[in-house]
Order: structure tokens, then sequence, then C-alpha cells
């Protein structure tokens, strides 16, 4: 899938300059293409928003580097992502099994997925819930909702950072 810029003019879409020259060897002429509609973000907000969290995650004690937020500043926009509520989750049971192993098991199911995930524990033994923080791509999140997780997690980002320098 590729995205296109586009402005609506006259009736019709324009290619964006940009868009024009990366695509003009994809595209023919007289060919049928399907269109998903979405707005464009605030790219200012959403350049000043990435280099936030990277600022924030520069600052974290050098002890943090190995907790699963501190690895990098996209795992710390992660785990807010996630501590905010906005994520997907799963639950994992397994049958007859303890906390130990249902982690076990939860931890491989994540491992095979192969995204950042946290694991926390469920309401019963044996029961994991598996937290998956919300994509924030183009593609996935509308830009008012993007613009609006992007706040909430860097409000909660700075009061975190500063809880883990001692500061708060």
């Amino acid at each position: 899938m590729s995205i296109i810029n586009a402005i609506w003019s006259g009736g019709s879409f324009r290619l964006s300059e940009a868009s024009r020259e990366e695509h003009r060897r994809k595209l023919r002429e007289g060919e049928h293409y399907v269109l998903t509609v979405f707005r464009d973000r605030d790219w200012r907000f959403h350049r000043q928003y990435f280099a936030r969290v990277r600022e924030l995650w520069e600052t974290l004690p050098e002890g943090d580097a190995n907790a699963p937020w501190g690895r990098s500043a996209d795992h710390l926009r992660k785990w807010a992502l996630v501590s905010i509520g906005c994520c997907t989750m799963s639950t994992i049971h397994v049958q007859g099994g303890g906390d130990q192993q249902a982690r076990v098991v939860a931890n491989q199911v994540c491992e095979a997925m192969g995204e950042f995930a946290v694991i926390l524990p469920g309401d019963e033994p044996g029961v994991m819930m598996i937290a998956r923080p919300k994509s924030q791509a183009l593609s996935s999140m509308k830009a008012d909702e993007f613009r609006e997780s992007a706040r909430a997690v860097l409000e909660w980002l700075t009061v975190f950072v500063q809880t883990t320098r001692g500061q708060a």
C-alpha cells in the first residue's frame, strides 16, 4: 500500500508535487485506483511530538535502559500508550495452570507476534492480560485521535519521567 498526498481542488484530486515524482512510474494513465481518504495530520505537531518523546527518553536514568520502556524512545512511547489505555487487550488463560505458567505462555505469544506488548496479571490464577499499544500510524489513526493520544502520552510521560528521576 502506498500513501499518496493529494489536494482536492476543482472537483478532483491533484497529487502533490512530491507524490507525483515518487509515484509517476508506478501509476499508469487510464488505470483505475481505489482511494482511502483521511485528513492529513498537522506535521509540525507530529514532528514536535516525536521529538519531545525522544527528549524525555534521553532524560531517563541509566538504570532504566533495560526496562521495557527504556530500550528506545519508541518503546517509551508505546509503554505510555498502554499506560493511558490507548491499547487493545487480549486474555491468555492457561487451563489448570498458575500465574507463572500463564506468564510463560503470554511471553511466547508476544514473541510470536513480534510487536511491543505489556503483560499484566489477570483477575484469577492462570490468567494474564496482553496489552498492545494502538498504532499511531497515519493509516491507523485519524488526525484528531492522534492529536488527543499524543497529548495524553506527553502529559503522562512528563510525570512518569519526573517520577523515575525522583523529582515528583
